[in-house]
């Protein structure tokens, strides 16, 4: 139950630090402001609230320089994940994402998804907007936050953000972090004086509503869950802070920053914080007994020496462990379920096993590493 308290200590905590802030995290699964292929376990739910406050007191955001919004998502057959949105008291999206493939050694976990199911075309965090006010001056209609961001406005085409369809693959490299490629089209699609070579207008004369912009995206963990944060959604280039377990994560992010690398001077960036809680403390206290032993050992292959290794768990939400040095050996309990198992030894080739934890058992995986040749030898 100690999962259970510090994750809703920790919910409470970011409820008032950021109730006069404005959402920027992406309310699925996933990084600052783009999705993962990387899902909610089955019959978990995560709550999540979100926000962002301008940088500076003179910005193009002074009509609405704060506000936040709220998120619940739901993880289905350890296949799909739906979320629902609230961007204001009267804008609300649905968002859904399904896993094609999961994650093995040699191909990346790969989804489908689509956000904003609405029926308003102009949708974002700060709310709808159908109409564009063409008539004001152009500083006016930027800072005009009815619409959508501010720096949205000055493009030439805004894509409506309403059915913004993606892909995305994503892939863990054990202690080199998780990396993470998508394209899609509505929210993912800018014409900023960077974004626009990001989106497929750049091989045309005009553009188009349904173009389809890359996003891409970056996180490491640097020690048990904590480490630096990158991506690019298609229209702004985020860098940030994560702390994150199978119960509780917290962010902060630092948004927008393509206005301070050759932007719009007159836009200013925004900074972040976010935060969610999980159910999967109270699934797993309810589940006391579906849960089982995983235990190893690593070892050389060719001399039988065991192995100080980093054990993970890719495409799973869970922390790394390492192996004892003297033995080479690695104990953990885990919830009943599949797990890929990888081992990762600096010199040796890294190994990967798929395997099965049954419920009140002790599944052995153990792991014989071969070492690295160097080029020209035998």
């Amino acid at each position: 139950m100690k999962h259970l308290y510090l994750g809703c200590f920790a919910f409470i905590v970011l409820v008032l630090a950021i109730s006069s802030l404005h959402g920027e995290f992406n309310r699925t699964t996933g990084l600052i402001d783009i999705p993962t292929a990387y899902i909610l376990p089955a019959k978990v739910w995560k709550f999540n609230m979100n926000g962002s406050v301008a940088i500076g007191t003179e910005n193009i955001w002074e009509k609405k320089p704060a506000d936040m919004d709220f998120s619940i998502s739901y993880g289905l057959y350890n296949k799909a994940e739906v979320s629902l949105s609230m961007f204001t008291f009267r804008d609300y999206v649905l968002d859904l994402t399904y896993l094609l493939t999961s994650e093995t050694e040699n191909v990346p976990a790969i989804a489908f998804g689509i956000q904003n199911l609405t029926y308003s075309r102009f949708i974002t965090e700060v709310g709808r907007g159908d109409k564009l006010e063409d008539t004001e001056p152009e500083e006016e209609q930027v800072a005009d936050q009815r619409n959508g961001w501010g720096d949205d406005e000055t493009y030439p085409r805004r894509c409506s953000e309403q059915f913004s369809v993606y892909f995305v693959m994503s892939k863990t490299f054990s202690t080199w972090g998780q990396y993470h490629l998508g394209i899609g089209r509505g929210r993912f699609v800018g014409y900023g004086s960077r974004s626009k070579y990001f989106n497929s207008d750049i091989y045309s004369d005009t553009e188009h509503n349904d173009a389809i912009g890359l996003f891409w995206g970056a996180a490491f963990d640097f020690f048990q869950g904590f480490g630096p944060m990158i991506d690019f959604d298609g229209r702004d280039f985020n860098i940030g802070l994560q702390y994150r377990s199978p119960y509780f994560r917290i962010s902060l992010a630092a948004v927008k920053l393509e206005h301070r690398l050759g932007g719009m001077q007159s836009l200013a960036p925004r900074f972040a914080i976010g935060g969610s809680a999980t159910t999967q403390a109270v699934v797993e206290e309810r589940a006391v007994k579906q849960v089982g032993i995983l235990a190893g050992k690593v070892w050389n292959k060719a001399t039988a020496k065991p192995l100080k290794a980093v054990v993970s768990f890719p495409g799973a939400e869970l922390g790394g462990i390492i192996s004892s040095e003297k033995s080479g050996s690695f104990k953990l309990t885990l919830p009943a379920g599949v797990y890929v198992v990888r081992s990762t030894v600096k010199g040796y080739y890294w190994k990967q096993k798929k395997v099965r934890i049954a419920p009140g058992k002790t599944t052995i995986c153990n792991f014989a590493m071969k070492k690295k040749t160097k080029k020209g030898t035998k």
